[in-house]
């Protein structure tokens, strides 16, 4: 993965991955499926309004389906394969975003391609300030293969 002059992220394998959402992208699994959190293990999306917990716990469970171990950590450091996800406070919305490098991280949101640009168009380098208002972290997972 490499970044362009617009600090978009270019990864040719995401061309044919549109689709995709924030959630497939930042644990990195190439699907031109929109799949959300619940759709592996419930067959449909989890509801808005379930609580941080279930969404996490059902997070930890999926990502073992797609062949990852995870553990909850803190904070990000180093170059660890760490996601990150937030949610958006009284709606119940979420977002993922995910680091690619020691203090750049990326997203995607479905019909564009990952960026490393946030809503006001700054590079990311700390999720939990280039969210968007409203946003707050929820938790950040150390993923291994």
């Amino acid at each position: 993965m490499k970044l362009n002059k617009g600090s978009e992220v270019y990864d040719e394998k995401w061309e044919s991955c549109i689709n995709a959402t924030c959630y497939t992208y930042a644990f990195n699994i190439y699907t031109n499926q929109r799949i959300y959190v619940g759709d592996l293990l419930y067959d449909k999306r989890l509801d808005t309004n379930v609580t941080d917990q279930v969404l996490v716990d059902t997070i930890m469970k999926e990502i073992t389906i797609w062949g990852y171990k995870g553990s909850i950590v803190k904070d990000f450091l180093g170059k660890d394969f760490i996601v990150c996800l937030v949610r958006e406070r009284g709606k119940g919305y979420y977002h993922f975003y995910r680091q690619i490098k020691e203090n750049l991280w990326t997203h995607k949101k479905p019909m564009e391609l990952p960026t490393s640009l946030d809503w006001r168009g700054e590079v990311i380098f700390d999720p939990s300030i280039s969210a968007e208002p409203g946003y707050q972290v929820i938790s950040f997972f150390k993923l291994e293969k």
